[in-house]
């Protein structure tokens, strides 16, 4: 690369610019399939850059964690390209990833980070094979995930789907058992209050005894205009969110 040629000609150390630099070369390399040379981009970058004394909120700073970010990942994603890896090459990769979720400023947005977790999860479930803490991280990983909007970032069919029965899951087990205390065996009795803001509290009583697990429903009208449209209590005074019950309008389309 020129760019590359004239910076070790002038002797210029800037890391601004090697970042720069070393950022563009991974990526043409990349989209070349010139996976030697892309490789060694990429470890380059992490030679020179790694040490770098970063400030929070220089914007020029934030040049330099993007190419670390990058080039983390770029190794950090090789044991995912073997049939049959090592554990170790597989937690190697994960450090990296850790790596690079770890190296944000207060300055970037979060969003920098999202195209980064597809392959940490990646790796965390290829690690859950050996051994049974990544399978709970992994579990954790995914729950952070869904509150986020995964579906702009995550590209693994294998991953999407492990994300959409996670959704559909913990949606209803919410209801099945989520409100049963470990002393109460039994399935919970709900009470719902709902605002003339709902469609209407037949619609939702009708549709909490319809799910498996509530044998009983009442509902009530709170009167209180200043409150959310629902709120939901079980028989044991456990206060649920009233966004669910939103959510399970919303999805009956009421």
């Amino acid at each position: 690369m020129l760019a590359e040629q004239l910076l070790i000609q002038s002797g210029n150390t800037s890391p601004v610019l090697w970042a720069h630099v070393l950022d563009k070369k991974r990526w043409i390399t990349y989209e070349l399939a010139m996976w030697e040379e892309n490789l060694a981009a990429c470890r380059l970058c992490v030679q020179r850059l790694q040490n770098c004394v970063l400030w929070e909120y220089i914007a020029s700073d934030n040049v330099i964690r993007a190419a670390l970010r990058a080039a983390w990942h770029r190794l950090g994603s090789l044991p995912l390209n073997e049939e049959n890896a090592s554990q170790d090459a597989l937690e190697q990769g994960l450090e990296l990833l850790k790596k690079t979720l770890s190296l944000r400023s207060a300055s970037e947005d979060e969003s920098v980070l999202d195209h980064f977790y597809d392959t940490h999860l990646r790796l965390l479930l290829a690690l859950s094979a050996f051994q049974t803490k990544y399978a709970a991280a992994f579990t954790l990983q995914c729950q952070k995930i869904r509150g986020m909007k995964w579906r702009s970032f995550i590209y693994s069919e294998t991953l999407i789907d492990k994300l959409e029965e996670s959704e559909a899951y913990g949606f209803w087990s919410f209801f099945e058992g989520g409100l049963t205390t470990a002393s109460t065996p039994r399935s919970p009795c709900i009470s719902v209050s709902c605002m003339p803001a709902c469609k209407s509290r037949k619609a939702c009583s009708m549709i909490l005894r319809g799910l498996p697990g509530l044998p009983a429903v009442s509902s009530r009208s709170c009167g209180n205009f200043t409150s959310p449209p629902c709120e939901v209590r079980s028989t044991e005074g456990a206060g649920v969110a009233a966004s669910f019950i939103g959510f399970v309008l919303a999805s009956a389309g009421l």
